[in-house]
């Protein structure tokens, strides 16, 4: 174990880190973010008021970004705090991903002051039609006290841990950490995968998720890889750490993993139950329905989206207007918000808090210039109530079912819908 300062400590200007009774970023009088990059700063967590290592001497948390395959190295401003409490809040860093030519990354770390899970946003701007990969993680499996800790990939299914995950093959977005004491779960929103590979950046970034197996107890290193785009330009990433056998460690993973169901783009939808499907129906959809059954004047909140075919009779699916309306977003403008492709200016750029769940909507343009919707969610499991929508728990068998004359054409090209959902709970 690394004794430290005990929780709480008092930050020391310049530096600032993330630190709550349960977690804390960074080993002392350390930057969260590593000076001038996105690498964070090795974490511990808290057994007793003692500080435990998570990882193997004194490594911080890996990140590696490569830009339409190619390895970059982000040129990362000075980080930015905005405190709730001593420690516990949100620590920004804004990088350039090709030397003030090329497309940029906020990342943006944030721990509660009563949680146990920390979480990482990642989006991407100034992207055009190159593609982003990330790969966040450890290069050393060292956790706690114990070397090659078991690890499992999977994901998280209405708020339980499956092994080998849901509509992935093999394996899911999520990889848990298990050693004698300590547990620790890795996970992201959205279109990604868990990858556990030899020791060292290099190991896991030659990895091919497909072909690896869901259990390994050997020596690795283990880290979460995803893509962001212009269709897809954000995803979030989930930390957490604890006592192996903790009731309250495991009850917090589980609400945070249940809050992560979620719609992704490019061209799949994934409800909180973590089904993944896919829209083959054009018309108006409602995704989410806070409380499931109420009708329309009496949600607290309320998503609906009008997709429609921009070409002949069975051309890909987009969607162009979408609305959000009920009390939650009543008591933020009145009568809601309406999105169009029509009005470039969006009403709502940025996250939105409606309730407890935030929703960002962004326009997107395909290779041939036709405009659609982005909808980014996160949240949608920590609403209090049961969830409706597609989005939600409302059966979508209907909407995956392409007309008649389509079925044929499907068949041959299974995207049906493109680029227009996309979600970072």
């Amino acid at each position: 174990m690394v004794q430290m300062d005990s929780p709480i400590a008092s930050q020391t200007a310049p530096a600032a880190w993330l630190q709550n009774e349960y977690l804390r970023m960074g080993p002392g009088d350390v930057d969260t973010f590593v000076s001038g990059t996105l690498t964070i700063a090795q974490p511990f967590y808290y057994t007793g008021g003692t500080p435990v290592k998570l990882t193997f001497a004194s490594y911080n948390l890996a990140t590696v970004v490569h830009v339409d395959g190619a390895p970059v190295t982000p040129a990362c401003a000075a980080q930015s705090a905005s405190w709730t409490g001593n420690g516990a809040g949100s620590i920004s860093v804004t990088c350039s991903l090709g030397g003030g030519t090329g497309p940029s990354l906020d990342v943006q770390a944030t721990l509660e002051a009563t949680s146990m899970v920390a979480e990482f946003n990642y989006e991407v701007f100034g992207v055009g039609e190159s593609v982003v990969t990330i790969w966040f993680g450890t290069s050393d499996d060292w956790i706690g006290t114990t070397d090659r800790p078991s690890k499992t990939i999977g994901d998280f299914v209405g708020g339980v841990f499956v092994e080998g995950g849901v509509g992935s093959s093999p394996g899911g977005r999520a990889v848990k950490v298990m050693s004698g004491e300590e547990g620790l779960y890795l996970w992201s929103t959205g279109e990604a995968k868990a990858i556990v590979a030899g020791l060292g950046s290099d190991s896991f970034v030659a990895q091919d998720p497909s072909v690896q197996p869901t259990s390994v107890t050997g020596d690795s290193s283990y880290v979460v890889r995803f893509t962001l785009t212009a269709a897809s330009p954000s995803r979030t990433v989930y930390y957490g750490a604890g006592r192996n056998g903790d009731a309250e460690f495991a009850a917090a993973v589980n609400a945070a993993g249940a809050a992560t169901a979620s719609a992704v783009g490019d061209p799949h939808l994934q409800n909180v139950h973590g089904e993944r499907f896919d829209l083959m129906k054009p018309g108006k959809h409602i995704l989410i329905n806070v409380p499931r059954g109420e009708s329309e004047h009496n949600t607290l909140l309320r998503v609906q989206a009008d997709a429609r075919r921009l070409g002949g009779q069975c051309a890909d699916l987009y969607f162009q207007e979408l609305n959000i309306t009920g009390s939650w977003a009543e008591a933020k403008q009145a009568g809601g918000y309406h999105h169009s492709v029509s009005a470039r200016v969006v009403e709502t750029p940025g996250w939105v808090l409606f309730g407890t769940v935030e929703l960002k909507v962004v326009h997107g343009r395909t290779g041939k210039g036709l405009d659609y919707l982005n909808f980014f969610v996160k949240d949608l499991g920590r609403t209090g109530f049961a969830v409706g929508g597609l989005l939600g728990e409302d059966d979508h068998q209907d909407v995956t079912t392409p007309p008649a004359s389509c079925r044929k054409l499907a068949s041959l090209s299974n995207k049906a819908v493109t680029g227009q959902l996309a979600a970072a709970n």
